[in-house]
C-alpha cells in the first residue's frame, strides 16, 4: 500500500511525502519526499506512476530508495491546462 500525504500546490514550499506501507501489519517499509508536488499517483507493477502539478509524469521505483527510472512531459489533448485523472495500465 502507499500512502500520498502533502501539499500539492507549486507555490508550497514543501513536497508531497510517499511511504510505502506493509498491507497487513500497518508498517513504514519505505518512505520518502517527493522532488515534486504529486497530484496523483497509480502503482504499476513494482512502481509508481506519478503526476506532477506541471503535468509531467514520473515512473519511482518502489525499491525503498524512491529512485526516479523515467520523467517525461505530458501535453494534454485537451483545452484543459491542468489533467484531473489518469490510469495506469
Amino acid at each position: 500500500m502507499i500512502i500520498i500525504h502533502g501539499d500539492v500546490h507549486r507555490t508550497s514550499s514543501t513536497r508531497t511525502q510517499a511511504a510505502l506501507l506493509d498491507y497487513e501489519t500497518w508498517t513504514v517499509k519505505s518512505e520518502g519526499a517527493l522532488p515534486y508536488h504529486a497530484v496523483q499517483a497509480e502503482l504499476l507493477n513494482s512502481e509508481l506512476c506519478v503526476l506532477d502539478s506541471s503535468d509531467r509524469l514520473h515512473l519511482v521505483s518502489l525499491d525503498g530508495r524512491w529512485s526516479e527510472r523515467l520523467s517525461l512531459a505530458f501535453t494534454p489533448s485537451l483545452d484543459d491546462s491542468h489533467i484531473s485523472s489518469f490510469i495506469a495500465v
